[in-house]
């Protein structure tokens, strides 16, 4: 049984036929004609404490989409992406198929009540769903699994305990700072970065926490921030590395390469382009509307569609219905929109991972080029940088001057204008023509 953050559970995804996943290269023809006859079905339980002694206990969710397929690898590939789709939607994002709605954590008057006697991890979660912090949400999530982690290989030596179990009023800033270097010995690759990134998530869990009166003091503020550490340059992709990208990907999965190439030119974040629904694309105007989060504050965004990804974005919109989600499920338009991750998923499937992994099939998935996919979106800006200048280069993303571009964006920014320097005559004592 896999048990759900909605307080929901469900079983195990299964498939038939059993033999359904069967090496194609080592199956005879008259085996794969016979799976291909068959009618393949997706399926598993799905519990809802709210149904239980009704019919609906158990729920049976049923997917059978991959049927209109007729080669069996194209199949089977299909089935994977149908099943890792309904993880992210129902794991990760509280999918309950039985209300057909999303799961919405607790807020306000609703939320379990922190008090000073509460256990420090305990304590740590329920003060994460008060939080109204967008993407960094998963990374605070990440944040808190790893406190917890080390908190409870520490024992106080007053009273015998782990600190995972102290009351939230008894944890200290030293109890902080020890988790802080267990973590370094449990993580060698927990880097002075990565601290800073914890200091900052803690901080923003103990606010919430003096705001509701379960400590008195935000006790982060005195742990130092680490400064031994710089930004690493973001390396771009090559030429070659795209050329590469760009064949593989639209031969292996087309909806994904036509989502990567629009998400490319789009200066958007993934979770922004997830949203994105119908009524906000004017192909007319060559525009769409985003709604963005930029620190605490939400606003409408309008970013231009280029010329060059035009004929994707029309393709795109020929497949929709009023209100869809321009990209759903195996990225293609539908009423429910793709999760956070899974295009960076996919492309850690599909190019980080080494040449073979994950394909049983011999279809050479895995191009073994370690640079991420939110790349893309830097690829873009500096490209826009090298040919128009800095300044439309932050336009394109939204962002509003060039300190966020030129800080992480535009890794080769610095070295065009090293380059513009060294043409650049000053003469020192230079004699002037003289005057008559």
């Amino acid at each position: 049984m896999i048990y759900l953050p909605n307080g929901c559970s469900r079983s195990n995804i299964s498939v038939t036929p059993k033999k359904w996943d069967i090496d194609p290269t080592k199956a005879s023809e008259k085996l794969i004609a016979k799976l291909i006859k068959k009618k393949w079905r997706i399926f598993y339980r799905y519990y809802d404490p709210a149904c239980k002694g009704t019919k609906d206990w158990g729920y049976i969710v049923q997917l059978r989409d991959m049927n209109d397929v007729k080669d069996l690898a194209q199949r089977q590939e299909l089935t994977r992406v149908f099943i890792e789709n309904e993880k992210d939607k129902v794991d990760l994002q509280g999918y309950n198929p039985i209300t057909e709605k999303y799961f919405v954590a607790p807020a306000g008057d609703h939320l379990e009540e922190i008090t000073p006697s509460t256990p420090f991890i305990t304590a740590l979660w329920s003060a994460s769903k008060m939080l109204n912090c967008g993407d960094m949400l998963n990374d605070i999530k990440s944040i808190i699994r790893g406190m917890d982690e080390s908190s409870g290989k520490l024992f106080d030596k007053v009273t015998q305990k782990p600190y995972k179990a102290l009351k939230i009023k008894d944890v200290t800033r030293k109890h902080i700072i020890y988790i802080l270097q267990q973590r370094k010995k449990d993580n060698p690759k927990f880097s002075s970065y990565r601290y800073n990134k914890y200091r900052t998530a803690l901080m923003m869990l103990y606010k919430a926490l003096v705001a509701v009166e379960a400590v008195d003091s935000n006790l982060i503020k005195d742990i130092p921030i680490k400064t031994d550490w710089a930004h690493e340059k973001r390396e771009l992709l090559t030429d070659a590395e795209q050329l590469i990208i760009d064949t593989n990907l639209k031969a292996w999965d087309y909806y994904y390469w036509r989502y990567m190439r629009i998400f490319h030119r789009s200066g958007s974040r993934t979770t922004e382009m997830a949203g994105l629904k119908t009524d906000k694309v004017n192909l007319e105007a060559q525009e769409f509307t985003l709604l963005v989060r930029k620190g605490k504050k939400w606003s409408w965004q309008i970013r231009p569609i280029p010329d060059d990804i035009l004929p994707l974005w029309i393709e795109v919109m020929e497949e929709t219905k009023p209100g869809d989600y321009l990209f759903g499920s195996c990225f293609r338009p539908g009423p429910v929109k793709m999760g956070k991750k899974t295009a960076s998923d996919r492309w850690k499937k599909y190019v980080k991972n080494p040449p073979g992994k994950f394909d049983p099939h011999g279809k050479g998935w895995g191009l073994g080029i370690n640079k991420d996919f939110y790349g893309l979106k830097a690829l873009n800006m500096d490209k826009i940088d090298e040919k128009e200048g800095i300044e439309l280069a932050a336009d394109a993303a939204g962002h509003g001057d060039t300190k966020m571009a030129k800080k992480h964006y535009l890794p080769g920014h610095e070295k065009r204008q090293r380059e513009k320097l060294k043409k650049i005559p000053v003469d020192f004592a230079a004699k002037k023509e003289q005057q008559n």
